[in-house]
């Protein structure tokens, strides 16, 4: 699995907690294949690069109140997708557990979206997570078949 950097512009994200570029760290990406990677919390200048970099989908599996809403909202993030020509998908999942539905539902999410596609959360684990359960449970995701 390969990382990279997205050097973030001097776009200012908006929604309540939101943090100027100059304050972030820049993004970093886990490719899981061609088609698919996954990262952590994404603002919506994030948004404009990934777009740039030739993202077609983003989905979200971090819920608005996880940290008491001090990360862009889904709403502003989707807004900021439907302005740069994106799908925007969000299915909140909890941090703590993820069920065998909602790993199938995730699954079914992946197999419709335009590609490639970026899924985030709060740090990437609960995504990469779902989408390494979808894989164990019902085999019916394998992200080398997208490579």
């Amino acid at each position: 699995m390969q990382k990279q950097s997205l050097p973030l512009d001097k776009v200012k994200s908006s929604g309540p907690a939101a943090l100027d570029a100059e304050e972030r760290a820049p993004l970093s990406i886990e490719r899981i294949s061609q088609k698919l990677s996954v990262a952590g919390q994404i603002s919506a200048s994030d948004v404009i690069q990934l777009a740039s970099r030739g993202y077609r989908s983003i989905i979200c599996n971090r819920p608005d109140d996880e940290d008491g809403g001090m990360h862009p909202s889904h709403r502003v993030l989707q807004e900021q997708c439907e302005a740069v020509g994106l799908q925007f998908f969000y299915y909140p999942v909890s941090p703590v557990a993820q069920s065998e539905q909602q790993v199938r539902d995730m699954c079914e999410i992946l197999k419709s979206v335009d590609e490639p596609t970026l899924v985030y959360c709060r740090s990437g684990r609960r995504s990469r997570a779902l989408i390494a359960l979808g894989e164990k449970l019902h085999d019916s995701y394998h992200p080398e078949s997208f490579g």
